[in-house]
């Protein structure tokens, strides 16, 4: 739990890490001294390779009101699948799942493919 937290309308403040040790809490805590140099370097490195692209959003307005979705979610509903960039086992499996659905969906409508690889 962490403190400030409402539980059962109550504040509770409690310990940031009451099942780890004194040595433990210190070493996962987010307070570390700044990185410098080469570690620096390589952390931000290591943080641009994981971050994800930015997927844009688009809004449908309905009578029922507004909806957002990601663009993606969005091509899908209009049988539309798109690959990006090289093809390996997990970009085939997530093909292969997109076009599975779309023929569950129905069988009679054409899926369209764009490739860009």
């Amino acid at each position: 739990m962490w403190p400030g937290i409402l539980v059962g309308g109550a504040r509770v403040a409690a310990c940031r890490f009451p099942v780890l040790g004194p040595r433990l809490a210190a070493r996962f805590s987010p307070r570390r001294t700044p990185k410098t140099g080469l570690a620096l370097q390589r952390s931000l490195h290591a943080t641009a390779a994981r971050a994800l692209p930015l997927i844009p959003i688009v809004v449908e307005q309905t009578g029922r009101g507004e909806r957002a979705y990601d663009i993606y979610s969005r091509l899908l509903r209009e049988r539309i699948v798109c690959v990006m960039g090289p093809i390996d086992d997990s970009v085939a499996s997530l093909v292969i799942a997109q076009l599975l659905f779309l023929q569950s969906e129905s069988n009679k409508k054409p899926i369209h493919m764009y490739i860009n690889s």
